[in-house]
């Protein structure tokens, strides 16, 4: 992953399927939202996520246009790394693929994936991604043992901090595993224009 810097925050190259490239904005003012919408406004592919204690001043000010509202849901958490060793029910395989510049852990039933998620580690920092379990295999401990397993691997890889995006629900579960959540997150997409033929 490629970052650069545009103005104050961080501009990642994603190169995911869901997106190209998300700006991160760490504790804007609600005064930025124009500036922030300008990186991505009119390129479907384009994200900037708000990160901040607070997001009440941000939904109470004008919203910036050229972008439509990805989610408002999540919460941006963190921890100490440490691998807990959860196990894996019996009846499921597991695999390993690279996925770019990340690691996806893959849990199988034979048939289709049963759960997954994905890691990406950055100095000493982990990324947690994408951890999800299809409706056929919930409340079986596979979404826990995916993050814990990525988590052992990240500390293989010499990290000590995990960051995450948590949905509503997942949050939970993170914070059964020793997660903590730290601030809001507010995403936008940008919207493609209209053409005029």
């Amino acid at each position: 992953m490629r970052v650069e810097q545009r103005g104050e925050w961080p501009l990642l190259h994603v190169r995911s399927a869901s997106r190209a490239t998300e700006l991160i904005a760490i504790d804007p003012d609600p005064d930025d939202l124009p500036a922030i919408a300008a990186h991505v406004a009119d390129d479907p592919r384009a994200m900037a996520t708000l990160v901040t204690p607070d997001l009440a001043p941000f939904l109470a000010a004008p919203f910036p246009g050229g972008v439509r509202v990805d989610r408002a849901d999540e919460t941006f958490m963190s921890t100490r790394l440490s691998p807990q060793g959860l196990p894996l029910l019996p009846g499921y395989r597991t695999r390993w693929s690279p996925d770019g510049h990340r690691m996806r852990y893959s849990v199988e039933d034979g048939r289709s994936v049963a759960a997954e998620g994905v890691v990406g580690v950055w100095g000493d920092v982990a990324v947690l991604d994408g951890i999800e379990t299809s409706s056929r295999h919930r409340r079986r401990g596979l979404a826990a043992h995916v993050t814990d397993t990525l988590t052992a691997w990240a500390v293989s890889e010499g990290a000590a901090t995990g960051v995450l995006a948590a949905s509503p629900q997942g949050r939970d579960l993170y914070v059964s595993l020793g997660w903590q959540p730290r601030l809001a997150m507010w995403s936008w997409m940008g919207i493609a224009r209209k053409s005029h033929i």
